[in-house]
């Protein structure tokens, strides 16, 4: 992980932002101290597989049906 100071972000990021695209990420700090973290955004969706869950969720018949009062009056 690289750091770098603020006040030479603003010059280097054309840099900076090819850096963290191909590699690690790169810490932005002022006075030595961690402000922000600079780093590529990756999907991580994966492959998306039709059925893949299938039988694992159920929705119950009065799913759509009005809820009793005591829902919306916080009664138990």
């Amino acid at each position: 992980m690289r750091t770098v100071n603020l006040d030479t972000v603003d010059k280097q990021l054309a840099e900076l932002l090819s850096i963290a695209e191909t590699s690690d990420s790169i810490v932005i700090a002022k006075n030595g101290r961690a402000l922000a973290r600079l780093s590529s955004v990756r999907s991580n969706a994966g492959v998306r597989t039709p059925g893949r869950h299938r039988d694992l969720i159920s929705v119950s018949d009065d799913f759509d049906s009005e809820l009793p009062d005591g829902f919306w009056l916080g009664d138990k």
